[in-house]
């Protein structure tokens, strides 16, 4: 969701510089395709904030070449090169972001219980959409206040600059975070995943006995 916000903001700027909205759909094919690929790369990964941090600083990279090619387009929209390098630039900021998305959801599910997991999950990533909505709106309402023709690129260098910041100051919690075992996530700490599936199972074999056990009496009867 955060990604797909970003990413049709891109498109609209584009837009309002001059490109037309038939070719932002053709060059939207490729793009869409190389997203495909981040959830790949990091399937079997065990450490899921590890990427996100990573993905994160490529995100931070990615803006900056985005914001200067919006800003130069009117000046090389005629230009043979632009679509194909418009399209390495879509297509590279739609596959980190993509990566970072995959890489928080894949942390929600690799905390969430077992017992709760859909709901765990559904919750955490309500409030990551919440914090990307506070702060998105909080970004698109000062630049009613930024000179309209730089508007977007000071709004990218400025959070930028406040992305950085956050990563220097967040970066050993993530790792802390990352290192917390799984269990002291859970709603009682002493509760393990083991433990849960092995409660299950025994309420199934319980379960069977009882059942057995009510047949036997039947036939006795």
């Amino acid at each position: 969701m955060q990604n797909t916000n970003n990413y049709f903001i891109s498109l609209i700027l584009f837009c309002s510089q001059g490109v037309p909205k038939e070719n932002l759909a053709l060059v939207d094919i490729p793009v869409a395709f190389v997203g495909f690929l981040a959830p790949i790369i990091i399937r079997r990964t065990q450490q899921p904030l590890t990427w996100y941090a990573k993905s994160y600083v490529l995100c931070l990279i990615i803006a900056l070449p985005i914001a200067a090619y919006v800003y130069f387009t009117p000046r090389i929209l005629s230009a043979t090169y632009y679509y194909p390098l418009l399209i390495v630039i879509l297509s590279c900021g739609g596959f980190v972001g993509v990566l970072r998305y995959t890489a928080h959801i894949g942390f929600f599910v690799a905390i969430s219980e077992p017992r709760i997991g859909a709901t765990y999950i559904t919750l955490l990533n309500t409030v990551s959409n919440v914090g990307f909505s506070v702060n998105s709106s909080i970004v698109l309402y000062s630049a009613n206040w930024l000179p309209k023709r730089y508007a977007y690129v000071i709004a990218v260098i400025a959070c930028t600059i406040f992305g950085v910041l956050w990563l220097g100051f967040s970066f050993r919690t993530l790792k802390r975070l990352q290192r917390l075992p799984t269990h002291e996530w859970y709603l009682k700490s002493e509760t393990s995943a083991d433990d849960a599936m092995m409660s299950i199972e025994q309420d199934e074999n319980n379960h069977g006995e009882l059942l057995v056990s009510n047949k036997e009496k039947e036939q006795d009867d």
